[in-house]
Order: C-alpha cells, then structure tokens, then sequence
C-alpha cells in the first residue's frame, strides 16, 4: 500500500523515560504544534519522521507512529538507526537516550525517499490525481478523458459528430429497430417489399390502417379516385337489375331477387317519407323509415355515477358504455412546500359483449395535507381490469391506463421564495382544479391541494370519480 506523508512543524518533544539503544517504544513530553494543540498520527500520514538528540555523538535517525498522545504526552512506536543515505531505511547506529534528550521532527534522508525528484527515474507507487482534461500537449491523458473522447473497442457509447470511414465499417445483422442494415439484409428486404418506384405485381391481401392516395384513374384495370366517383354520380342512377332503373327500396319483406321491381312512389309512401298520413310506419306495402319510426328504435342513454367505490352491473339491452374515471387528488406540503398533484383520467368505449356481468370500481381516496413533511400519495381509481387512474403524489401527476383517452394529472407548483407568502398551486386534473391559494383544497374530482404557506397546513386532495354512460337499442 502506498504511503501517505504528510509535513508538521512543532516544539522539539523531550524524552520522558528513558530508553535503550534497542527499545521500540518511547515516550515523549510537549508532543504539541506551535499553537499548543496536540499532534496526531493523522498530523504526519503513515509514518512520521525524526532525529533523537541531534548534534551530538548519539544523534539517531528514526521514523515512528504515533500511538496515543493525551495532554501532550505522546507514546512512540519507533524504528531505530535509519540510515543517512541511499538505501536508507534500517542500518544505521542506535544509542542508549536519556529522559529529557530532544527529539527534532526533522527532514532526514528516509523522508525525502517517499518524495520524487524531477530528475530522477522512480517509480510511483502512489496513486496521482490529474485533471480530467490535458491543458498542454506534454500532460499526461487521464483514464476518463481517453473514454470520453474515443470509440472503445468493448461497452455501449454514443457516437456524435460525422465520422467519415476510408472503407466500409463491418457490421452484424441488425436485430434491434435502431441498428444499421447489412448490404445483404437489404437486398433481401429490396426483393421482399414493395417499393416507392418500379413495377411490382404485390400478391396477397393488403389491409390499410388508412385510405391509400392515388391518381386519378386512366385506365379500365385501375382504381377510382373518391373524387372521380363523386365526380361522375350525377349521371349515375340506382340500379335494380340490368333492365329495370328507379329507387333502391327499403322491405320488411323478401323480394325475388330474380324479377326485382321499380317501387312507385304512392301517395302513401310519399306521406310516410315525409314524416306524416296514415301509412307513417314502415311495412311490406310501405317500404320507407320514418323519422318516427327511426327515432322509436332508440333509448336514452342511462348514468351512472361513482363518488365511492362499488360495483357497476350490465342491464339486459345493453348496447355500449362510455366509461370515465379519475384517480385521487395528493394533498399539498404545508410550510412553504409544493402543491399536491393531481390524479390520472382515463376515458374509453366498450361494447356490452365484452363486459362482465358485473365490474368492481374502485374510487381513489384523495390524501390531506401536511403541516410540512412530504404528503401521502392518492389512491387509485379503476373500472374493473379495463381502465386505471392513479393517484396524485408529491412530486408527479397520476397516469392512466386501459383508455382510449389517458391523461396524466397536472404536478404541483414548487413553493415561492423570499419573504412573502410561500405556498404553491396544487395540480389539476381533468375533472377538478387544483388549490389556487395557501392551504386551500382541491376542487372537483382528483385535483391536489396548495402548499401551506408559511407554517400553513397544505389543502387536501380531492378524491376519485368514475362516470358510466349506458347506450342501450
């Protein structure tokens, strides 16, 4: 391990007791620094170093650690007769010492050894520290600087800037979506998809998440445009078969397909069509649908509300439900902490036959305020399995999850500084507002509280919400 030396200058300690020339232990009296404090074994590093009566005929190298030192009277581990020169360490004459012989805290030879001259060749055992980045072209390279500024040959880096390669770099397959593509992956790829420019007969069956735009058609084997189909309806006519043109009829009943017939607009049927007369209703003699009779077919839709948790039961008839929901609000930090935030929202449509007979709700309890410390994150609001609102914590808004919608709750304000009032704004959420002002609660469903001012209790959160609207035929 290499040594850590440090440099002291204090008053020459005294001998206390005395010692022979092979003892191991001395004790020393005014063991202290020019100030009168105590020196310790951290004061020198590893190991310290001294001279035992200097300038006599019994003058004595030694090196030491220094084991205890109270009130100035300090016990010595020492190594005796160090040399006065190359190799030095141990070899050099002991002496017998008596109480009261001086002891210098001096420069000798073994404390130069552990330091390194500019002219010599030495090797450090020690551990160097350069700053990171080399200010001139003769300082040394650290570790981190050499990795910050190449490519290694092994790890994962990002590369920035341009690189120009005098040949072509050798690349695996790429596997993930953000790799590079090898030559022979992308002719295989060229052969195998269709491409923007070209002739290509595509086999197979083509599904579009979205309309394709083309060109107005020019040939008999091409696809119309929807503009030219617009374009040429109006001298396109309703046909019933390939000799008999009229109206497309609406009929209760069947027809024979093999002699369909034009339907003649009868004083009736055109009575029916306009709402009114005696034949309003639809029938095998009277083939139109009626704003009355369209209307009947339909029911109001039914809500239902959630302020607590339970459980939604489906009715028979049940066509859709559009449910929403929102997690609870988190209450605000009081004494000039941040507001609250608010909880998750969540909104989708599902069809009946995908329901549960019945699904559990669980509402998100909203969390108080504090008189300061960091407040209780909001429970979270759910629809079943389907849907989930999380609540509001002390630093982010709740999310959502399972929606054709989901919106992520609005975060609290960090307190104010200075002298004034120093209270924050609780976060919103979709269906609530968040506290405006010191300590004040949230308003609505799932909105965090304001951050108390200054030794001001935080507003409360306000709790979940979940709303079911049911669309039955």
């Amino acid at each position: 391990m290499a040594t850590n030396t440090k440099f002291v200058q204090m008053r020459n300690p005294l001998l206390k007791v005395s010692i022979n020339a092979s003892a191991t232990e001395a004790i020393f009296t005014e063991f202290v620094d020019l100030n009168g404090d105590l020196v310790t074994q951290t004061d020198f590093g590893t190991v310290g170093y001294g001279t035992l009566e200097p300038n006599t005929d019994r003058e004595e190298a030694i090196s030491f650690v220094v084991d205890s030192n109270v009130d100035g009277e300090a016990t010595l581990t020492i190594t005796r007769g160090l040399l006065g020169k190359h190799p030095y360490g141990a070899g050099g004459p002991t002496y017998t010492h008596q109480a009261q012989s001086e002891l210098v805290i001096s420069n000798n030879p073994d404390l130069f050894n552990k330091l390194t001259a500019k002219d010599n060749d030495e090797v450090v055992t020690g551990s160097w520290q350069f700053p990171t980045t080399p200010v001139h072209a003769q300082n040394p390279v650290t570790k981190s600087h050499l990795e910050s500024a190449a490519v290694l040959k092994t790890g994962n880096e990002t590369v920035a800037g341009i690189k120009t390669f005098s040949s072509s770099p050798v690349v695996p397959d790429a596997v993930n979506a953000n790799q590079p593509l090898t030559k022979g992956q992308s002719d295989t790829i060229e052969t195998s998809n269709v491409k923007l420019t070209g002739d290509q007969t595509v086999a197979g069956v083509k599904t579009f998440s979205s309309s394709p735009i083309i060109p107005d058609a020019t040939t008999a084997q091409q696809p119309i445009s929807k503009a030219q189909f617009d374009a040429a309806g109006a001298s396109f006519s309703a046909t019933a078969s390939t000799t008999v043109r009229g109206t497309t009829k609406i009929d209760v009943a069947a027809d024979d397909i093999a002699d369909p017939k034009a339907l003649t607009a009868t004083a009736n049927r055109v009575a029916a069509l306009a709402g009114g007369g005696a034949f309003g209703t639809p029938s095998a003699s009277n083939q139109f649908v009626t704003e009355e009779g369209f209307t009947s077919l339909l029911t109001t839709p039914q809500v239902v509300t959630f302020t607590s948790s339970g459980t939604w039961t489906k009715d028979a008839g049940l066509k859709y439900i559009v449910i929403e929901g929102v997690g609870g609000g988190c209450g605000g930090e009081g004494d000039a902490g941040r507001g609250g935030s608010g909880g998750g929202y969540f909104k989708k449509l599902i069809l009946a036959s995908a329901l549960s007979a019945t699904e559990a709700v669980t509402i998100g309890a909203g969390t108080n305020g504090t008189s300061g410390a960091a407040p209780t994150t909001a429970g979270n609001t759910s629809f079943g399995s389907i849907c989930t609102g999380n609540g509001g914590t002390a630093t982010t808004g709740g999310t959502a999850s399972g929606g054709d919608i989901n919106v992520t709750g609005g975060v609290g304000s960090d307190a104010g500084s200075g002298t004034g009032a120093n209270y924050s704004i609780g976060g919103s959420s979709y269906m609530g507002i968040g506290g405006g002002t010191s300590g004040q609660n949230g308003t609505g469903y799932g909105a965090g509280g304001a951050g108390g001012g200054t030794s001001n209790n935080g507003g409360n959160g306000t709790s979940g919400f979940v709303i079911v609207t049911e669309y039955y035929t």
